[in-house]
């Protein structure tokens, strides 16, 4: 299997976000401003936090409805090639407008 089959593995994605959401939600009591999802009103550091961890959740349920539903292979080929590119967005959104 090459690296370019790896990357639009539905399989591999998968375990990316997976991987991904897991380390996010880890280490999110670790940054300053960041609570673990405290009742009450969320500080602007928690809501860009935590929409970098939201937006990979809704890509990882897409990509599993796109797996299960056997979606088109060029469909499906598109949401796990977009997986990795959204997810350096997010990390690069989440460092450049953390307010701390």
């Amino acid at each position: 299997m090459s690296i370019k089959d790896l990357f639009i593995s539905p399989k591999f994605n998968i375990l990316l976000i997976t991987a991904y959401v897991a380390i996010g939600l880890l280490v999110s009591p670790l940054i300053p401003g960041i609570n673990w999802l405290q009742p009450g009103d969320f500080s602007e550091a928690e809501v860009i936090y935590y929409h970098g961890i939201m937006l990979q959740l809704t890509v990882l349920g897409i990509i599993i409805a796109a797996y299960i539903t056997k979606f088109p292979k060029k469909l499906q080929l598109i949401f796990n090639v977009s997986n990795i590119p959204l997810m350096i967005l997010n990390i690069l959104g989440i460092g450049f407008s953390y307010p701390a």
